[in-house]
């Protein structure tokens, strides 16, 4: 949390004290929020905050896991894919360092990459700048599909780096590499009708959403830009009910539903309550090899296996954060 949404929240709490959030209509009214579609705005993010802890408040008053809370029959984990990006800014990310981390996250149990190769390319260049400084990409997914062969599925995130030509071009080449998706070519928050030209026809499923708020945004993203899969994000969407209410949605206009979570151990365990929820779910991203202090923020730490997360027995989310990592950043002995 950014200082600023850290005491807007806090602010909230003081102002209403006392009242009682019959639901998170309730909310939306106290917030004031209406009308945004960008999950990166302050109060978006202040509504998933407080949205996620009041389920998680009521999940334990009600004795029950978040997952159950949320419609879920109480599955005990849940397939994940690796992204490698972060990972990626400790070595040189040529060719070889994308090639050799997708082979070790797959030793592991992973059969689903995900890399974001073109970030290095400028935001705002001229089409044959993007397309010049996206040859580097390109071969780094090539060198992950030689790599692994055909053994795993391999997604590209753009981070909206392109535009409509050179993402067709772009598109092209990976579509050799047999990529599973694009993600975000172009900005869908603020530049949904370029995005529903890419989607339109590009030979390869399009993924967006990591940024955009509530239901309606997400319908749109399907209506109006066409996109293949939705993917929110917990911190942005508006909280676990509206990314569950998303995957409902997707599924009766038939597209691909899977959480972004490229983020801490918190919210990748409340997205795996999500996930656990939804029938339809792909699978959960996890940002893989970041730190090596992670399993220290949370009690239980978490269990990955063999490609899977095991969701920790027990109500709400199932795990407490460790009080002493946040104060010291470490674990007093």
């Amino acid at each position: 949390l950014s200082p600023q949404v850290a005491r807007l929240i806090t602010d909230f709490v003081r102002t209403n004290k006392g009242i009682k959030i019959g639901c998170l209509d309730d909310l939306d009214g106290l917030l004031g929020i209406d009308g945004i579609s960008d999950g990166r705005k302050d109060m978006a993010i202040v509504r998933s905050a407080i949205a996620n802890g009041l389920i998680q408040i009521r999940s334990l008053k009600d004795k029950m896991p978040l997952q159950k809370f949320l419609g879920g029959s109480g599955l005990g984990s849940v397939d994940l894919y690796a992204n490698i990006n972060r990972a990626l800014f400790a070595t040189d990310r040529s060719p070889t360092s994308f090639a050799e981390l997708a082979v070790y996250a797959i030793s592991l149990g992973y059969s689903t990459i995900k890399c974001a190769p073109f970030d290095e390319v400028s935001k705002g260049s001229d089409d044959n700048e993007l397309l010049e400084a996206a040859k580097l990409g390109i071969q780094r997914v090539a060198a992950i599909r030689s790599a692994v062969g055909d053994s795993c599925e391999i997604m590209v995130d753009c981070h909206g780096r392109f535009t409509v030509n050179t993402a067709f071009e772009v598109a092209e080449e990976l579509r050799r590499q047999a990529v599973f998706w694009f993600e975000e070519p172009v900005d869908p928050v603020y530049r949904i009708e370029e995005f529903r030209e890419i989607a339109e026809d590009a030979l390869i499923p399009i993924a967006a959403g990591e940024s955009g708020y509530g239901v309606g945004f997400f319908e749109s993203l399907l209506e109006v830009g066409k996109s293949d899969f939705l993917m929110p994000d917990v911190k942005y969407c508006g909280g676990a009910i509206e990314a569950v209410n998303i995957a409902h949605m997707a599924r009766t206009k038939s597209a691909g539903f899977s959480m972004h979570c490229p983020s801490g151990p918190v919210s990748l365990l409340l997205s795996a309550h999500v996930c656990a929820a939804v029938s339809s779910s792909y699978k959960l991203e996890h940002a893989i090899f970041e730190v090596d202090w992670r399993s220290q923020i949370v009690d239980p730490s978490e269990v990955i296996s063999q490609g899977r997360f095991h969701i920790p027995d027990g109500f709400g989310i199932g795990a407490n954060l460790i009080a002493e990592f946040l104060k010291y950043g470490r674990v007093v002995k």
